[in-house]
């Protein structure tokens, strides 16, 4: 299927607003977008981010964002969007998440199978292998939970939770959970929420809980279909979004009862979703090749506003006590066509617009795999070896600054 991607960047002015806004990070535009939920403006440049944006959070007031690309996170303004901090880690670590707790970062190397601590003070960082691609972490008490998903291209391992006790930054027990645990929330009912997707094939998502305190599992509950995002609602439901675009799997974190499944998932094409009091925003990402879109849903689900952002978003945040930001209007578009995607031999890149410089190729490591000097790549790297099966990303860089992701599957 040919497929095309277009790009439009849009700054907007507006100036002493007080109502809610949020936060989404356009993985494939590397930018952020800053929403009001009560003027409807949107600023979809308002912060220019890295390479593979893969998570932003705002937390004790700050902005951050995770760049797997660039294996650094970025310090953002909240009400700028100007990069106050880069904290920079190894090549190839490919961080993935990040969260805090007091002057400190915790953030999974995905690559590396470590956690990096990072002082927030003098930016000392310190690091500890977890186990086999760590992902998600969440902090009870004085401990952090990380998720190790286990792969190993092209399998999964066992699936465990690491412990880390903060006080002294070592691992003290590790639990075996499912295959891939990807993320984890603490639920209403006091125990941790452990999010399993499976391995994309025969196994598909379950959710396990584990008891803080013992460290034991409790419960297994058989959710279906690959969920990769977890989050719990204020009425206490918990909301996994399906990374296939099914939609979002629902269930009661007391009594456990399953409301939606993979049989019938709610909110069809759903990607992410986060909740503003009994109201909704639901992130639409599509298919990576056109404007993601954020619905805003009043508590019976009906509409209140469809929001058009970058493309590719993948993930997003609420601000409290949002200030004034003014911006300048730019509108710059440019195209990109795959054809055909997946491939198996070779793949077609057509790409238009002004000022196109660089088309190139790199990997989930984030390594440049390929300078293309034309509009075609045959799997090859740049020393002519056949690369291996999985996911890459055609990156489209102009003179004036923009640059452009589309995600290819290669199958040879």
């Amino acid at each position: 299927m040919k497929k095309k991607i277009m790009v439009w960047m849009f700054c907007l002015i507006f100036i002493g607003l007080n109502a809610q806004q949020v936060i989404v990070l356009n993985s494939g535009s590397q930018t952020l977008s800053k929403l009001d939920l009560q003027s409807q403006i949107v600023n979809n440049s308002f912060a220019n981010i890295g390479l593979y944006g893969n998570q932003v959070c705002f937390t004790d007031n700050e902005l951050w964002v995770v760049n797997s690309g660039d294996n650094n996170v970025q310090k953002i303004d909240k009400d700028t969007g100007n990069v106050l901090k880069t904290i920079q880690l190894d090549s190839s670590v490919n961080p993935w998440n990040l969260i805090k707790k007091d002057n400190y970062l915790y953030i999974s190397g995905l690559m590396s199978s470590s956690i990096y601590r990072v002082n927030t003070m003098n930016d000392e960082i310190s690091s500890l292998y977890s186990g086999t691609s760590p992902e998600g972490m969440i902090i009870v008490g004085n401990e952090l939970f990380v998720a190790n998903t286990g792969f190993q291209y092209p399998d999964y391992l066992q699936g465990k939770i690491s412990v880390i006790n903060l006080d002294t930054f070592t691992k003290t027990t590790d639990i075996n959970v499912s295959t891939n645990p990807q993320a984890m929330i603490l639920g209403s009912d006091g125990n941790i929420h452990v999010m399993c997707t499976g391995n994309y094939s025969a196994e598909t998502g379950k959710i396990e809980v584990i008891n803080p305190n013992t460290k034991e599992i409790s419960q297994t509950l058989s959710i279906g279909g690959y969920p990769n995002s977890i989050i719990e609602s204020p009425d206490h439901k918990v909301y996994l979004a399906d990374g296939m675009g099914a939609g979002f799997f629902v269930y009661d974190s007391v009594t456990k009862d399953i409301i939606y499944s993979s049989t019938n998932p709610y909110l069809p094409g759903g990607s992410k979703i986060i909740f503003d009091n009994n109201k909704k925003l639901v992130l639409k990402t599509g298919n990576w090749v056109s404007n993601s879109h954020l619905e805003y849903l009043n508590t019976d689900d009906s509409l209140l506003h469809d929001f058009s952002l970058g493309i590719g978003a993948i993930d997003l945040t609420l601000l409290s006590n949002p200030t004034a930001t003014v911006d300048v209007s730019i509108i710059k578009p440019i195209f990109i066509e795959t054809y055909p995607n997946p491939f198996k031999s070779s793949i077609r890149i057509k790409t238009s617009g002004n000022n196109i410089k660089d088309i190139s190729i790199y990997n989930l490591k984030g390594e440049k795999v390929k300078n293309l000097d034309n509009e075609e790549w045959d799997g090859r790297d740049h020393k002519n070896n056949i690369c291996a099966n999985g996911i890459y990303f055609v990156i489209v860089k102009s003179d004036d600054g923009l640059s452009i992701t589309k995600k290819i599957t290669y199958l040879k």
